[in-house]
């Protein structure tokens, strides 16, 4: 999928501002038979998400959508409750409750041919920036390109969010781009790790030929110098 310079900084904006949740929950979410049009996914899961915020008025969500070759579109969601106060059921029942409620609805829009086990509610142990943001930069390896690549992520129950939330320093917010999707810097750390690692190792392309050379060399005549730089 291709992500816009724009659209990954205002995701990593989002993730850098919010507050932990009280509870939180991942859902993944197929299709059977498998959906490759992504505007019929996106419906399926608009289904889905208004009748949860119906039931769970309290509850905040967030969604990506991943795509695999064999498999067609896929949803990752994630369900937040960020105080006891207006819980559906006490807290020691929600996590039972969330994972009932959620494959009987979703198993329904896919006319009772789902698997549990293929769309399992689970409560990941850490939940923070780095955790949504290394999921983030996989599904951008795996999905393709689609016609409107700014909307591969949405949250739903704004208010939820906006009220536990605080600003992000941008300059954290330009540190994080560049440690997770600045492809030429990775590239260059990766470079220089690699170089390292071969101990100084180097292939230059030439227009008559490429030159293979260890540069810490400590000396060098001319017979090893012809044995060393190769032309064909």
């Amino acid at each position: 999928m291709i992500y816009s310079r724009a659209s990954l900084r205002r995701f990593i904006r989002f993730c850098l501002s919010f507050n932990e949740p009280r509870y939180w929950f991942h859902q993944t979410l197929t299709f059977c038979p498998k959906v490759t049009d992504v505007r019929e996914a996106r419906r399926t899961l608009n289904l889905l998400l208004n009748n949860l915020h119906k039931r769970f008025r309290s509850m905040a969500s967030l969604h990506f959508l991943d795509h695999h070759a064999t498999e067609g579109f896929h949803f990752h969601a994630y369900f937040f409750f960020f105080a006891d106060a207006k819980l559906p059921c006490p807290p020691s029942k929600l996590e039972d409750r969330m994972r009932a409620t959620v494959f009987k609805t979703w198993n329904k829009l896919n006319g009772g041919r789902l698997a549990q086990c293929a769309n399992l509610l689970t409560r990941p142990p850490v939940l923070s920036p780095d955790y949504f943001l290394k999921k983030l930069r996989a599904l951008a390896a795996n999905a393709p390109s689609l016609r409107r690549p700014a909307n591969w992520w949405t949250k739903r129950n704004q208010a939820a969010f906006r009220a536990n939330m605080t600003i992000p320093d941008e300059r954290a917010v330009a540190a994080t781009f560049n440690r997770y999707f600045n492809r030429r810097k990775r590239r260059r750390r990766a470079c220089r790790s690699e170089h390292l690692r071969n101990g100084g190792l180097v292939s230059l392309p030439l227009a008559n030929g490429r030159i293979s050379a260890l540069l810490h060399q400590p000396t060098m005549n001319s017979e090893d110098a012809t044995s060393v730089f190769s032309f064909s």
